[in-house]
């Protein structure tokens, strides 16, 4: 059993997902607006001999949201980092920055940072010197005047030793 566990030493894994997106935008009159959509991603994690070990990913949501006041789309890029807590089944609780994509007819502002975080909940199966983590993820983002949540079902693929 001991040698299906995940070793210490970096490791990169891809994921796709689907995901449920929704957007509330607007300060004085907010609107929310749902799109289901998906979502891609690029995971660095620094395994270590213990239970915790520490997480970088860059999420991209190609599906955007539309904004109800105006012609124009949301498409967010996260950038997360945080701890990656358990071996086989484990939690990742992020934080870090979003880059807000703006596109349309009446789009102002093409891209603008704001606050991210996010949970990912997983488990680590070994198939075929690979290990495919299927897990449950929250991200959100929130600037003046738009806030955004996903919450979906994402594929992890990782090399195995």
């Amino acid at each position: 059993a001991a040698a299906q566990e995940p070793e210490s030493g970096a490791e990169a894994r891809f994921s796709a997902g689907v995901v449920s997106q929704r957007g509330v935008f607007g300060d004085d009159n907010p609107k929310a607006a749902s799109k289901l959509g998906v979502s891609l991603s690029a995971q660095v994690r620094r395994r270590t001999t213990g239970r915790t070990g520490f997480s970088f990913e860059a999420v991209w949501q190609p599906v955007g949201l539309p904004n109800p006041h105006f012609d124009e789309t949301l498409n967010t890029m996260y950038f997360l980092i945080g701890p990656e807590i358990g071996r086989r089944t484990y939690v990742r609780p992020v934080v870090g920055v979003a880059l807000q994509a703006w596109s349309g007819s009446q789009t102002e502002s093409g891209l603008n940072f704001a606050l991210a975080a996010g949970v990912a909940v997983g488990r680590r199966v070994p198939v075929r010197g690979a290990w495919l983590n299927p897990e449950l993820v929250v991200r959100c983002s929130a600037s003046p005047g738009a806030a955004s949540t996903m919450l979906g079902l994402q594929m992890a693929v990782g090399a195995r030793k």
